[in-house]
């Protein structure tokens, strides 16, 4: 079974994309809570945080990057 957000990294499910690269993508949310809402994932399913294997640290920094640079794009800094 797909999830949502599994659909959108595949494609299947149409999105406004503001970073993407092989290991993540982030894109801004359909229903926003803020003037800025993104959603910022790993492309490699990670349940939750009790299974971030030692090679997944990367993608979670990448992760952490993404976030800076969006934020100085959009203002936010």
């Amino acid at each position: 079974m797909s999830t949502v957000l599994a659909l959108i990294i595949k494609g299947t499910l149409p999105s406004t994309k503001v970073y993407e690269s092989e290991h993540v993508l982030a894109i801004e949310d359909i229903h926003p809570v803020a003037p800025v809402h993104i959603l910022i994932m790993p492309k490699k399913p990670i349940p939750d945080f009790q299974h971030i294997e030692p090679e997944d640290w990367p993608v979670i920094q990448e992760m952490l990057q993404a976030a800076q640079q969006i934020a100085e794009e959009k203002g936010l800094t």
